[in-house]
């Protein structure tokens, strides 16, 4: 599959797919009843690149999809889990301060089109079709690498991010219930980053606690020396906090409390 869409084409390719599902059909004077149980399904191999460009930009090792169920009378669809598993990334920032992934998947034609003005009447209310429910209990990403540089500064910020996990549960288009997350992940640089909360249907709310262990600063040291006349030689952070933030009629507000420590710290 290639999308010409965007500022970049790009090729989606899959190595393997797999399907299996349970069906029921009913068909009448009334409404057609389809039912499908126990949909699953799996993509392996998954990775997307750059139209003419071998290397990927991302990749993931499988797709799988369980406990898919759809019920076409009623006008719902509940997953039980999508799970993408393994793979990787690389986001780079060059000197000139762009992201090329980014840039990318970004749009053609990035103006804004002019609004449409949209008259509702009474028979438009009246033959409204009803909408979908969509529910997926569980997202997973499992195992991601992601490999971060900054070339806008001189040397370079490089970091490794190693299993790297994502689960958001409770994702539904009913507007009311939250989403909550867990995450974490490992810096091959050294330490370990975890988060927990919950996310509101609008994401005009969120909450989170977030846990810092030990992340290696070495190499953030090219920023240090822009801001001091000192060489970062070592340092470790540390932290525990809470954050809140809620979107108001003044703006966006963000809280944050807790502590936070620095350990073996050498200039």
């Amino acid at each position: 599959y290639t999308d010409a869409s965007r500022h970049s084409p790009f090729v989606v390719s899959v190595g393997a797919f797999g399907l299996d599902l349970g069906a029921e059909a009913e068909t009448g004077a009334g409404s057609p009843k389809v039912r499908i149980d126990d949909l699953a399904a799996n993509l392996n191999r998954i990775a997307l690149s750059e139209r003419g460009n071998k290397e990927s930009l991302v990749n993931w090792d499988a797709l799988t999809i369980d406990g898919g169920q759809l019920n076409l009378e009623k006008q719902e669809l509940t997953l039980q889990q999508v799970a993408l598993k393994g793979g990787g990334a690389k986001v780079l920032r060059d000197a000139n301060g762009a992201i090329h992934l980014a840039e990318v998947f970004a749009p053609k034609g990035q103006g804004k089109a002019p609004e449409k003005t949209t008259v509702t009447t009474e028979t438009d209310k009246k033959n409204k079709v009803k909408s979908w429910h969509f529910t997926l209990k569980t997202f997973a990403l499992q195992g991601f690498r992601l490999a971060l540089s900054d070339r806008s500064v001189s040397p370079e910020i490089a970091y490794e991010l190693e299993d790297l996990n994502i689960a958001l549960k409770d994702i539904t288009n009913d507007g009311k219930t939250p989403i909550s997350f867990n995450a974490g992940l490992k810096a091959k640089q050294g330490g370990t980053v975890s988060a927990s909360g919950n996310v509101s249907p609008g994401g005009d709310r969120a909450d989170a606690k977030v846990q810092i262990t030990r992340i290696n600063l070495k190499p953030l040291h090219s920023v240090i020396g822009q801001i001091v006349a000192l060489r970062l030689e070592s340092a470790d952070l540390s932290t525990q906090l809470q954050v809140d933030y809620h979107q108001g009629k003044a703006g966006p507000s963000v809280k944050a409390t807790g502590g936070l420590g620095v350990s073996g710290l050498l200039l």
